[in-house]
C-alpha cells in the first residue's frame, strides 16, 4: 500500500486505515487554522515475517515526497531482499534504498522531502533516515530508561531538488535495534505530528492511531502529520548486561 497528499489531502479529516499488520495514519491538517496542503506520503510493505514502511515529508511542494514513495514502491526488488535471513536482508535493503534513490532522475521535482524508512525481520528493526522525521520504538522496559526513538531528528537533510545523498560524502544516518522480548510497538512519524505524539503503547493499535491524528486535529495542527505503526511480537531471551 502507497499514498501520497498530493492526491488525497486529508484536510479537516482524521484517518486510520488498516493494512493488514500496520496501520496508515494521515491528516492534512486544518483548514481554518490555515492548513491548505498535504505534502507527506507514505508507503507499507509486509511479507510473512517481515514489513516495511516509509514515510516522506516535502518541502517545496508536494511532488518529491509523492516521487519517492512511488519510486520505492515499484522497486522489484526489495520483497526478495527482505524474503533473506535477517542478518542479509536487514543489511542489503538499507544499501539497496540509498542507491535506488541516488540512481533516480529528480531533475523534474520542485523541492525535497525528508525520508525515513524502517524494515523489521525476525527481532531486528533496521533504519534509515534522511531528514527531520522519527521512529518510536516502543516498549515498557525501555520506557522505563527513557528510550522511546530509534533515530535522531537530523535537519537541513533531504533528498531531491536539494538532495544529502549526492554530496561528496552522501549524508544520512542508518542502524539496527536489537528488540525487546515481548510485544514492542514501532511507529514513524513525521514532524506535522510529533507535537501532539503521546505513548501508543497501549490499547489496540488502530485506536492508537486514530486518537493521535483526532489529538492533531484537536490540537488546531497546520502542518501534514503522517504515522505508520505495527506490533511486533520478540520471544528471544533478552539481552542483559554482565553482573
Amino acid at each position: 500500500m502507497w499514498w501520497a497528499g498530493r492526491d488525497a489531502a486529508y484536510l479537516d479529516e482524521p484517518s486510520a486505515v488498516t493494512a493488514g499488520r500496520m496501520v496508515l495514519g494521515r491528516y492534512g491538517g486544518r483548514t481554518d487554522a490555515g492548513a491548505n496542503k498535504n505534502e507527506d506520503a507514505a508507503l507499507l510493505l509486509q511479507g510473512e515475517d517481515w514489513e516495511l514502511a516509509v514515510v516522506a515529508d516535502g518541502h517545496g511542494g508536494a511532488d518529491s515526497a509523492a516521487f519517492l514513495i512511488e519510486l520505492l514502491h515499484d522497486d522489484p526488488d526489495v520483497a526478495g531482499i527482505m524474503a533473506r535471513p535477517a542478518a542479509d536482508a536487514l543489511s542489503v535493503v538499507r544499501t539497496h534504498l540509498v542507491k535506488r534513490m541516488q540512481g533516480a532522475d529528480l531533475d523534474h521535482l520542485r523541492g525535497e522531502a525528508a525520508v525515513l524508512m524502517v524494515a523489521r525481520k525476525d527481532r531486528y528493526a533496521a533504519w534509515l533516515n534522511v531528514g527531520d522525521n522519527l521512529a518510536f520504538v516502543l516498549h515498557p522496559e525501555l520506557a522505563r530508561l527513557g528510550q522511546r526513538t530509534l533515530n535522531q531528528r537530523s535537519f537541513f537533510e533531504w533528498v531531491g531538488r536539494v538532495d544529502s545523498l549526492r554530496l561528496e560524502v552522501p549524508s544520512y544516518a542508518s542502524g539496527v535495534h536489537a528488540l525487546r522480548p515481548g510485544r514492542t510497538r514501532i511507529a514513524l512519524v513525521t514532524d506535522g505530528a510529533l507535537e501532539f505524539f503521546a505513548d501508543l503503547y497501549e490499547g489496540p493499535l488502530d485506536a492508537a492511531v486514530a486518537q493521535l491524528t483526532q489529538r492533531v486535529h484537536d490540537g488546531r495542527g497546520v502542518d501534514s502529520a503522517t504515522v505508520v505503526a505495527w506490533d511486533v511480537v520478540a520471544g528471544e531471551s533478552p539481552m542483559q548486561p554482565s553482573a
